[in-house]
């Protein structure tokens, strides 16, 4: 089922917790449900998103609302809004960012107002601000 999984957030909705999980090899946002619940079997579902992310790599969100992730073979990153309940994300926008290099990870640093691309490769590592928001 999963191809390649490079990132994963949890999200709340109705007082549940949802791991959104970036699945690189699959082209695809899932979602496993009630992850703060113990029960052993958990539901998989794939985001039906209004506009595709190819190769989503990165994802964070940002006060629990704003999705972001990055595909690094389109060179962008996506802000989306996720309806847990319909399985469905709507692209609110997308930038591209010509030096997006293959992201390990996506934070925002609320010090700096600002999300950054973490690049990790072998022992280098590179940070860069690509959005700085109001």
């Amino acid at each position: 089922m999963f191809d390649n999984l490079s990132g994963i957030i949890v999200i709340t909705s109705d007082n549940n917790e949802y791991a959104i999980v970036a699945d690189t090899g699959n082209n695809a946002l899932r979602v496993i449900d009630n992850v703060n619940t113990i029960k052993y079997k958990k539901t998989v579902s794939t985001i039906d998103l209004s506009t595709p992310v190819k190769e989503p790599l990165a994802i964070t969100v940002l006060h629990g609302e704003k999705v972001f992730v990055s595909s690094c073979v389109d060179k962008k990153i996506f802000m989306i809004h996720i309806d847990i309940k319909e399985s469905s994300g709507t692209v609110l926008a997308e930038v591209e960012i010509p030096q997006l290099l293959f992201p390990s990870g996506l934070v925002f640093s609320e010090h700096h107002k600002a999300l950054l691309n973490v690049y990790v490769y072998h022992e280098d590592f590179l940070i860069t601000t690509l959005l700085r928001h109001q």
